[in-house]
């Protein structure tokens, strides 16, 4: 029952230290749709997403394993496989989060405007 409760305690503690990210994003001004593709290869490129897609894949197998093995040693079953499957998801979007959002960051301050022309 206490490996229960520092779960929830610790998946609370990441959803608090995600909600500023989350409000950034919940809160933009506006969200203006791209209509046409970038100029001048200053645009994102499809490797990159592509890295992202890989980095999501990884890094929940990593939490899935790590829970595999945490279950093994202190015999709980599944509990330790599913909470690190999740975690793991979790960290993936955190840091894609987190790259999405200093690459927005940078190409605003360059041309002082949004992505997408307003």
């Amino acid at each position: 029952m206490h490996l229960l409760a520092s779960l929830a305690l610790l998946a609370l503690l990441a959803l608090l230290a995600l909600r500023k990210s989350l409000r950034k994003i919940s809160q933009a001004p506006n969200f203006a749709a791209v209509t046409e593709a970038p100029t001048g290869g200053d645009g994102p490129s499809p490797m990159r997403f592509a890295g992202l897609g890989i980095q999501l894949v990884v890094m929940t197998l990593l939490g899935l394993f790590a829970g595999q093995w945490a279950d093994r040693k202190f015999g709980t079953g599944q509990l330790l496989t599913i909470v690190g499957a999740f975690l793991g998801f979790g960290a993936a979007m955190w840091s894609m989060l987190k790259q999405l959002g200093q690459s927005d960051s940078r190409t605003d301050g360059q041309s002082g405007k949004r992505p997408g022309g307003t």
